[in-house]
């Protein structure tokens, strides 16, 4: 086969990294294809002050390559899917290759910062919506000894390894906020140009800075992501069949409709670098969820947490009908059990009362996953460094989560004593036990239950067979597998990340933001 295939891309050891995988992909489906590699400099690249939200022009990233596209220089260009515009194209179209790395932001942060908190917290960011999203949630996220300081956010611009060194530089500066996906894809080693002095260099660079500091992966229900980060587009000329063609079998159907999804909201608001809004669908497990967060042009505030094209909760007949409501629930008490501090350096928190009160809790050295972000501000409050929550999206992400360390770490997951009842991804350690009262409410009149552990769902079942008639709700991991164990595969069970959600769902409440566009 003498057919040459020529792709480009941006200059960034980032962009031409990503290129890489496409160009290592379309070598084990063709063989004998022969590909040829462009890399250019972008004009946002040149320009390293000022702000991307400032700057005139859409595409500051992609438009010098798409005019190469166009004039014939190159067959296809690799762009970060985030930084295409969200207009419409005369000459060229756009679809997703490769599969999508992790949405979520990291939050680099440096031990002196912690061991001797300044009086302001600065962080690096170039990003309206980080700084709009985040100065809600750090302020209780970050560990006590942190909390009650100003925080300010301060544009920085450059490839990811310039902004680690300005960063590291400024001792002013206590955090930067990066893209988890730009530093999975500059840690990995399986690339054709993985072994070169560039990428070792690069890598080297960003895992001892990962070792020696500290690091938040960022909780998309918090957090949302800038639409389609992480994703991979290929642009190619209109009418290019043959191209496209090759391409295709690259391609996700199921992810690119998530970005399109995410992108199309940014859309309904304007779109652009400046705006305060973060989106994100999110795939896997038994149920996909959106989440947008932030604050439009007209000072509208965009808050929604739903369920993506999944199959609806039934509506209650009212909210009388649904059980636990607000400070209602099971009758019950925990106890701390005589348990050492485990020595393990990765730990799973699925409630705060896994970690007992007298314990000396340890320091940011142990890595911290826990179950949801109300679990992550208890133990903040506490001094804890939390290194990530999994959303309620299933204990089994906290691997995901902590990829930037490299490796498989095995954690183990502070529980209490029920909870062998479920088949749990890591090695439980008890450190509590829940103690039920006799009396219980009588749940016969209620249709829609929220179970929040496998082991509450397990003693009501018992009492009243009755309930598997019911419609049944919980997180997205070990306790929806139990219920569907249990109930079988036609059980009602529907799976939502947070009690709010599910709350929010049996009311019939969608943001109006959401139904007057459309969008669900």
């Amino acid at each position: 086969m003498s057919d040459v295939l020529r792709i480009g891309s941006r200059k960034s050891s980032l962009a031409k990294l990503q290129t890489c995988l496409v160009q290592d992909s379309l070598r084990k489906l063709y063989p004998e294809l022969e590909l040829q590699l462009l890399f250019k400099e972008a004009s946002g690249d040149q320009d390293l002050t000022t702000p991307l939200w400032k700057m005139g022009s859409k595409g500051v990233f992609t438009q010098d390559l798409t005019k190469e596209l166009v004039d014939g220089n190159v067959d296809v260009v690799i762009h970060s899917f985030k930084d295409l515009d969200l207009d419409g194209r005369k000459d060229t179209e756009v679809f997703m290759v490769l599969p999508r790395a992790d949405q979520r932001d990291v939050l680099l942060w440096k031990k002196s910062a912690f061991e001797n908190p300044p009086a302001e917290l600065k962080i690096h960011s170039s990003s309206p919506r980080r700084e709009y999203n985040l100065s809600a949630f750090l302020p209780t996220a970050l560990p006590s000894r942190l909390q009650g300081r100003p925080i300010s956010f301060h544009p920085v611009r450059g490839n990811v390894q310039t902004r680690i060194r300005k960063w590291k530089e400024d001792p002013s500066v206590s955090g930067l906020v990066v893209a988890k996906a730009a530093l999975d894809r500059l840690l990995a080693q399986d690339f054709s140009f993985a072994s070169t002095p560039e990428y070792e260099e690069v890598r080297n660079g960003i895992a001892e800075t990962i070792r020696s500091e500290l690091f938040m992966v960022l909780p998309l229900s918090k957090n949302p992501n800038a639409p389609a980060q992480g994703a991979l587009a290929a642009e190619i000329r209109k009418g290019d069949e043959k191209t496209k063609k090759l391409l295709l079998p690259l391609s996700n159907a199921r992810e690119e409709a998530a970005v399109a999804e995410e992108r199309k909201i940014l859309s309904q608001f304007g779109g652009g670098c400046h705006q305060k809004i973060g989106v994100s669908v999110i795939l896997g497990g038994p149920a996909d969820f959106l989440f947008v967060r932030g604050k439009t042009d007209s000072g509208l505030t965009l808050d929604a947490f739903e369920r993506w094209k999944g199959e609806p909760l039934p509506l209650p007949s009212s909210f009388d009908a649904v059980f636990p409501k607000p400070r209602q629930g099971f009758r019950m008490k925990r106890f701390p059990l005589q348990s050492s501090i485990p020595s393990e350096k990765f730990w799973f928190v699925s409630r705060a009362d896994s970690l007992p009160e007298e314990w000396k809790l340890p320091g940011p050295d142990t890595i911290m996953i826990v179950a949801g972000a109300k679990t992550w501000e208890k133990l903040a409050s506490r001094d804890v460094w939390v290194n990530g929550s999994t959303d309620g999206l299933g204990e089994e992400d906290a691997s995901k989560i902590v990829s930037i360390l490299g490796g498989s770490p095995e954690f183990i997951k502070l529980t209490h004593e029920e909870s062998d009842i479920i088949e749990g991804v890591w090695k439980r350690f008890v450190t509590y036990k829940v103690d039920f009262d006799s009396e219980q409410p009588d749940l016969s009149e209620y249709s829609h239950f929220f179970w929040m552990s496998a082991s509450q769902f397990d003693r009501a079942y018992k009492k009243d067979p009755n309930l598997a008639g019911k419609i049944h709700s919980c997180g997205t991991g070990a306790t929806y597998k139990y219920i569907k164990k249990i109930l079988g595969s036609e059980a009602k069970v529907f799976a939502f990340p947070n009690y709010e959600s599910w709350a929010k769902a049996c009311r019939g409440e969608i943001p109006d933001f959401l139904l007057e566009r459309g969008i669900l």
